[in-house]
C-alpha cells in the first residue's frame, strides 16, 4: 500500500498546510471522498493560486490513478476570517486547520495575540518536559551525565540544572 492509498482510504480529511515563497502560510484541505479541495489564504484567495491548485490535483489523479480517488477534484471556498497584519498568518493557518477539523464556521472570534498565547499554551501543556530539560534551548546538544548538577556546554552559553528534582 502506498502513502496516497492509506491517507485516501482511511481519511475523511486531509490537511495540507504550505508555505509560499517562504514567508506567507496557506492551507488546503482534502476531502478525498467527495474529491473536493477547501483552500483557505488568509489574506485571500486569488484565481491564479484556484487554477494552480486545479491543476496540481487534476496531474496527481492522473500520476497516481491507481492510488487517488478518480473524477474531477474541485475547489472549494469557505468565508474565513482574515489577515490584518504581515507576520499572523501562521498562527490563523493552524486555527483555521483547527476549525476544519471540527467541522466549524472558519469566523474567528480571538484576537491574533490570544490565539499565539492559547497555541502555546497547547505545546507546553503537550511536550515532553522531560526530553527538553536536559537540552540547551539554542542548539540542542544534551547533557549525557548522572550527576546531581550537570552542566549543558556548548557553542551558545552553560546551562545549569538540578536533576533530581
Amino acid at each position: 500500500m502506498t502513502v496516497f492509498q492509506h491517507v485516501f482510504d482511511d481519511t475523511n480529511i486531509v490537511l495540507a498546510p504550505f508555505n509560499v515563497s517562504g514567508d506567507h502560510w496557506e492551507l488546503l484541505a482534502f476531502y478525498p471522498s467527495v474529491r473536493n479541495i477547501v483552500y483557505v489564504n488568509p489574506l485571500g484567495e486569488k484565481a491564479t493560486r484556484i487554477k494552480a491548485i486545479l491543476n496540481a490535483s487534476n496531474a496527481t489523479t492522473k500520476r497516481y490513478q491507481n492510488e487517488v480517488p478518480q473524477g474531477t477534484w474541485k475547489v472549494t471556498l469557505r468565508p474565513h476570517t482574515r489577515q490584518q497584519d504581515g507576520h499572523s498568518c501562521g498562527v490563523l493557518v493552524m486555527e483555521l486547520a483547527d476549525l476544519l477539523l471540527a467541522g466549524k464556521d472558519l469566523m474567528i472570534e480571538n484576537t491574533v495575540n490570544n490565539l499565539r498565547r492559547q497555541q502555546a499554551q497547547r505545546l507546553l501543556d503537550n511536550m515532553d518536559r522531560d526530553a527538553v530539560t536536559k537540552c540547551c534551548r539554542y542548539c540542542g546538544s544534551q547533557d549525557t551525565g548522572t550527576r546531581d548538577w550537570a552542566s549543558i556546554i556548548c557553542t551558545c552559553f552553560v546551562v545549569f540544572y538540578w536533576t533530581t528534582l
